[in-house]
């Protein structure tokens, strides 16, 4: 039930009888339910309105529009003449009414399993709704005890935890406590530019934070789900991101019933992560390793400790290749399928061998699927003058990774593959992963330079060879020698699209006649996809300040754009001709 809603609660339904066939069909329980159904998964405000269209359909749609709330402040939809309404702010009346209404608020609230948090954007009262001033939650907390648990039923919540609102966070969670809670999300300002507007960040010691983590400790034990997210769900930003260490009190209350844990804006050290290595149910565990995590001078293990027994999907996000390094050196996470590491180049570049070394010594080498490397988001217009990030692929920074035999999917982007990477290098690295289905290997895509890789087309089509079910391949090459076509090397059997990066290429022609003789599946192929973009723009006359840009694009990224462009034409002739045969035979 979302905020444009909230006043629509208060019945406003005819009284008059339905007579008329359909009208009874609609008075059947089952279809009225179905139809409550639909309209709380696709339009609430419908919902709504089938609710006070008779006293029948009111009484069915009631749990459905009071399963999902925005917040607290709808309750004062309940309490009418409890409440004051000064700049946008409910306080409670003197002497309100409030037992007068408490049957009906019981009825309602039975009904809840998920409370939101309506963040406020717009500083306008006539946009968002009243919320609830924590002097309003103290007194109702103060004088109706009787009221909790107000939401028995309620199964997943949003707990603010806001700097301008540290009194509301005090009194907030109080009334979010129901035995069947089993998903708690802290939504919080801290995370973002806090020392740059000049905020002073929560420490644990403060009465807000003390309060709120004493409330979550007494959640926690039961919970299935727990997760710290910013304003407005963004992802993290490094240049604002702040990750704060003020809650960490609650991780040692977690329990074996805890199955997913998002934690990217804690700041959490290795006490923590032993912590959390103990948790036999832990299958999602998203976390912030920095070069605070681990004591810089404490040696690595000599073998991986035992821990995170159930975990099956790992997100981490890294500032610091040596203490990530210690981390996959110190535990073994036997059952991982799939690990998504996020790193902050900052416009530099690195070579992350060492830390996909320790990714081979602490993943189990059967039980990965899928593995992303990413660089880390950067904010729009901080650091331009940096240079492009990458990750240096050398023959020996992946080369650990032939020990994950059932990878189905590998992506790492952006990256800049050495010419000492060459075509044996691939084909070891193919030949490990046989039942790959999507290979990336993406060098940087808004730059007008070319590809300098040295793996060449017959390299490729050798190298997938060795994995008939890849689909998808991100990867680039020399293009500029078109290999002889060997009977000796069967057609692919399966590769639908290809993405040939900033691969150079000389001919067109034999391009063309090569690619469905070795690929005869494929019917995508994408090359120059950002830098081409770039490059419209740069045309554009009313892109004025851009025609130095323009002129400045090297004539061999041009030719090279024309001659695939050249290609794809050709090809997707070919491959519209041939889908027409098939639909007419």
């Amino acid at each position: 039930m979302g905020p444009a809603i909230a006043s629509l609660l208060t019945p406003r339904y005819s009284v008059t009888t339905p007579v008329f066939a359909m009208h009874r069909c609609l008075g059947i329980p089952e279809i009225q339910s179905n139809i409550s159904g639909i309209l709380q998964d696709k339009d609430e405000v419908g919902l709504a309105r089938w609710a006070g269209t008779c006293r029948l359909f009111h009484k069915n749609a009631i749990p459905h529009l009071w399963r999902n709330i925005p917040g607290l402040y709808v309750i004062a939809n309940l309490l009418p003449d409890c409440f004051s309404d000064f700049n946008g702010e409910l306080f409670l009346k003197e002497n309100a009414p409030i037992s007068k209404h408490l049957p009906r608020l019981r009825e309602h609230t039975n009904y809840v399993k998920l409370i939101s948090y309506y963040e406020a954007r717009y500083d306008d009262v006539d946009i968002d709704p009243p919320m609830l001033h924590w002097s309003a939650l103290h007194l109702l907390l103060e004088d109706h005890l009787s009221l909790l648990p107000l939401f028995p039923n309620v199964q997943e919540v949003v707990i603010p935890f806001f700097q301008e609102k540290k009194k509301e966070t005090i009194f907030y969670s109080a009334f979010l406590t129901s035995p069947n809670l089993r998903s708690v999300t802290v939504l919080t300002d801290e995370v973002f530019d806090i020392y740059g507007i000049n905020k002073t960040a929560s420490n644990r010691e403060d009465a807000h934070v003390i309060s709120l983590v004493t409330h979550l400790s007494s959640f926690a034990p039961n919970l299935l789900s727990f997760g710290i997210d910013g304003p407005y769900h963004e992802q993290p930003v490094w240049e604002r991101h702040t990750a704060m260490n003020c809650l960490n009190g609650v991780l040692p209350s977690f329990s074996d019933a805890l199955r997913s844990l998002h934690i990217i804006h804690l700041a959490v050290n290795d006490t923590d992560i032993a912590t959390l290595s103990r948790l036999r149910g832990l299958e999602e565990l998203e976390f912030l390793i920095n070069e605070a995590t681990f004591d810089a001078h404490s040696p690595h293990p000599p073998s991986p400790s035992p821990g995170f027994p159930a975990l099956r999907s790992l997100d981490i996000m890294i500032t610091d290749a040596t203490a990530s390094t210690t981390f996959f050196c110190s535990f073994e996470i036997p059952h991982l399928q799939s690990l998504s590491i996020t790193y902050g180049l900052f416009g530099g570049e690195e070579e992350l061998g060492d830390v996909m070394r320790g990714v081979s010594c602490g993943v189990g080498h059967s039980s990965l699927t899928s593995l992303m490397i990413r660089e880390v988001e950067i904010e729009p217009g901080f650091g331009e003058s940096d240079g492009p990030s990458a990750f240096l692929i050398v023959p020996t920074t992946l080369q650990p990774l032939t020990a994950f035999q059932n990878l189905e999917s590998f992506t790492i982007t952006p990256c800049r593959i050495l010419q000492a990477f060459a075509n044996d290098n691939l084909a070891e690295l193919l030949e490990s992963w046989p039942q790959l289905e999507r290979f990336s290997v993406e060098e940087d895509s808004w730059s007008h330079t070319l590809s300098a890789t040295t793996v060449t087309l017959q390299g490729v089509q050798a190298a997938v060879q060795h994995c008939p079910k890849l689909t998808y391949l991100h990867f680039p090459c020399d293009a500029r020698q078109v290999p002889p076509l060997l009977g000796s090397v069967p057609p692919h059997p399966s590769l639908a699209h290809w993405n040939v990066s900033h691969s150079p290429v000389h001919s067109s022609h034999d391009i063309v006649e090569w690619i469905p003789k070795v690929l005869p599946h494929l019917r995508n192929l994408d090359y120059f996809v950002n830098a081409r973009e770039m490059l419209r723009i740069y045309c554009d006359p009313r892109w004025t300040e851009r025609k130095n840009d323009l002129e400045e694009v090297p004539e061999d990224f041009l030719m090279a754009v024309s001659k695939w462009n050249g290609v794809v034409r050709e090809l997707h002739r070919a491959w519209t001709t041939s889908a027409v045969k098939v639909a007419h035979s």
